[in-house]
C-alpha cells in the first residue's frame, strides 16, 4: 500500500510511459503484503554518510549483501538530480565500477582484500558550482563485522580517518571549475543521474581484516589437474573480490576451442571441468580474464 500523501518514484524504461491508477486501487484500510525478514543469521552490514553545510544537507547509503552485483542491482538506487528551480544544493553519491552514481549502493558482502569506493561530491549556489566549507557525518552503522576497518581517504590533504571511531570530518570544498548545476537547464525529460567524473577527491577503503580469513587474498589461476590428462581435466582459480570472469580454452594456434565460464562470480575458489573427448592430442592454452588481470597457462591432452 501507498499511504495518502506518501511520495514515491517510478523509473520509466519506455519512451512514452504512462501510469494509470483507477478507483479500484483505492482503499480505506488494508494490510502490508510485502516480505518481512526474520531470523536472519547473517545480517547485512549498513552505514550512511551525510554531507552538509550551514543550510543544506544530503546523504548516501551503503549496504553489503550476498545478492549484490558489480553494476546496478535491485537494491541500488541512482542519485537523483533535484528538479529545476532548486539552485542551491549539495550533491553526494558513491561511484560504481562503470561510473554510475548511486544514492544507495548495494555492494558484494565478501571480499578478501581491501576495496575502494569512490565518492562524488559537489556544491552548488545559485545554479553554479561553488567553493565552501563542508562537513561529513558518518552514521547509522549496523551489523558491521568485528574485523572490518572503514576509512575515509582525502587525496587532496593526504588525510585518512577511521570512520568507525571518528564520526565527523570537516573540509573546504573547491570546485574543479565553474560549471552549471545539472538541473540548471530546461530538459525534455527529468535527468535521473549523471556519470561521475574520473577524478574523485574522496574514497572509502574497507579492509576486511579477520573477516576475510577464509577468502583468497590474490587473483590466481592454478595449473590444471590432472596434467597431462585424458579426456577431462579440472581448472581452479581464486578471486579475492567479486568479479566478471571469462575462462576460455585455445589451441596452440590461438583458435578458441571452448568457453568454460563467462559470468559474474563471488570472491572465493572456483573450479571448472573441461571435457576434451572430442579434441585431438596436443598442447592447449587456457586463459582467465577478470578485473584483477589476465593469466594464461598451458595443458597437455594425451590420448
Amino acid at each position: 500500500m501507498i499511504s495518502p500523501f506518501q511520495g514515491f518514484w517510478v523509473k520509466a524504461n519506455d519512451t512514452s510511459p504512462a501510469l494509470n491508477v483507477d478507483e479500484d486501487a483505492k482503499t480505506t484500510n488494508g494490510n502490508f503484503v510485502g516480505k518481512i525478514v526474520s531470523g536472519n543469521n547473517n545480517p547485512e552490514p549498513k552505514f550512511s554518510i551525510e554531507l552538509s553545510d550551514d543550510v543544506n544537507r544530503t546523504s548516501t547509503h551503503f549496504m553489503f549483501s550476498k545478492s549484490a552485483k558489480l553494476n546496478k542491482d535491485s537494491k541500488d538506487a541512482y542519485r537523483l538530480v533535484p528538479p529545476p528551480g532548486i539552485s542551491s544544493y549539495l550533491d553526494l553519491a558513491s561511484v560504481s565500477e562503470n561510473k554510475n552514481r548511486f544514492s544507495i549502493n548495494n555492494l558484494p558482502r565478501d571480499f578478501g582484500i581491501p576495496i575502494k569506493i569512490p565518492l562524488s561530491i559537489d556544491a552548488y549556489e545559485k545554479g553554479f558550482s561553488a567553493d565552501k566549507p563542508l562537513h561529513f557525518v558518518f552514521k547509522d552503522f549496523k551489523n558491521i563485522p568485528v574485523g572490518w576497518s572503514v576509512y575515509l581517504v582525502d587525496t587532496k590533504s593526504n588525510t585518512e580517518i577511521n570512520i568507525l571511531t571518528e564520526r565527523t570530518y570537516l573540509f573546504n570544498h573547491t570546485a574543479e571549475r565553474r560549471k552549471a548545476a545539472p538541473n540548471n537547464v530546461l530538459r525534455s525529460k527529468p535527468k535521473i543521474t549523471v556519470k561521475a567524473s574520473s577524478k574523485n577527491r574522496f574514497y572509502l577503503r574497507i579492509d576486511p581484516g579477520t573477516e576475510a580469513s577464509d577468502l583468497p587474498d590474490e587473483f590466481m589461476l592454478s595449473q590444471n589437474y590432472p596434467n597431462p590428462f585424458n579426456p577431462s581435466t579440472k581448472i581452479k582459480f581464486t578471486l579475492p573480490v567479486q568479479s566478471n570472469a571469462l575462462l576460455e580454452v585455445f589451441d596452440i594456434l590461438g583458435r578458441k576451442i571452448a568457453t568454460l565460464a563467462s559470468e559474474e562470480l563471488p570472491a572465493g575458489q572456483h573450479i571448472y571441468e573441461w571435457d576434451a573427448s572430442r579434441q585431438s592430442s596436443g598442447v592447449y592454452l587456457y586463459r582467465l580474464v577478470t578485473s584483477q588481470g589476465i593469466q594464461i597457462k598451458r595443458m597437455t591432452l594425451i590420448k
